[in-house]
């Protein structure tokens, strides 16, 4: 298990980090993937130690849920992460896509100012100084990684990626788990009309979100952020407990 940064501990862009980095000899990086880079490390640790439980380095296995999903996408990507001995990729709940992935250097950088803005810090200097508790209130958008130039020197999933993946050298699996992404349906509770005591089947639900009784709300909306969150809204709106009030 690893522990790495999050949110805007990891994901904080800055061009002040790329001259910084620069300067110190590590590339060029935008910033935006720390908590990536933290995961490295590990690794690298992990590779150094690992015979000493009866493990093989040059054959080891990475596996990591959601956010960590992700890191494990990323690894597969990075140049840095390449000859550390890592043959099998386990992605559980996450994708190496979609709007949770890696955003660009630019979004990064948008996204950071708005954190530096949040907490009033004029530049990078203070911003290092600003206590944790004041971060939490930094825009979400910073929960998500943005290609930092280093580790990800391109974005994997675009059209002019030049680093190429050997699949034929490594194992992956991918899996889901059942009723994924309900954690961020409760929100939609609160739209749930109070009188609502039908069966909470997928033919009622979709009755719901097609009528009036949304008033307000935006059905395109609702159906998209149901998607994002689970893959497939049939299966949020085939889950008994969806329109319980609380």
């Amino acid at each position: 298990s690893v522990n790495y940064r999050l949110g805007v501990l990891g994901a904080f862009a800055s061009k002040e980090l790329y001259e910084e980095s620069l300067s110190t000899g590590t590339g060029g990086s935008y910033g935006g993937m720390q908590g990536a880079w933290d995961t490295i490390e590990a690794v690298k640790w992990v590779k150094q130690h690992i015979s000493n439980f009866g493990g093989d380095p040059d054959s080891m296995t990475l596996g990591g849920e959601s956010d960590g999903g992700m890191i494990v996408c990323s690894h597969l990507f990075s140049p840095l992460a390449q000859g550390l001995g890592v043959r099998r990729y386990a992605v559980q709940s996450a994708a190496c896509n979609g709007p949770w992935a890696w955003h660009s250097v630019k979004e990064g950088l948008y996204s950071s100012s708005l954190c530096m803005a949040a907490t009033k810090a004029k530049d990078l200097q203070s911003m290092r100084q600003v206590n944790a508790s004041v971060l939490q209130g930094c825009p979400r958008a910073l929960q998500y990684p943005s290609i930092d130039g280093v580790f990800l020197p391109e974005n994997p999933i675009g059209d002019n990626m030049s680093f190429v993946v050997n699949v034929s050298q490594v194992s992956m699996m991918i899996g889901f788990d059942d009723r994924d992404g309900m954690s961020l349906a409760p929100p939609f509770f609160n739209y749930l009309p109070g009188n609502f005591v039908e069966p909470y089947t997928p033919q009622n639900m979709l009755r719901l979100i097609t009528g009036k009784t949304w008033s307000g709300t935006s059905r395109e909306a609702l159906v998209q952020l149901l998607a994002d969150g689970t893959g497939s809204s049939e299966r949020v709106l085939g889950f008994q407990g969806f329109g319980e009030q609380t």
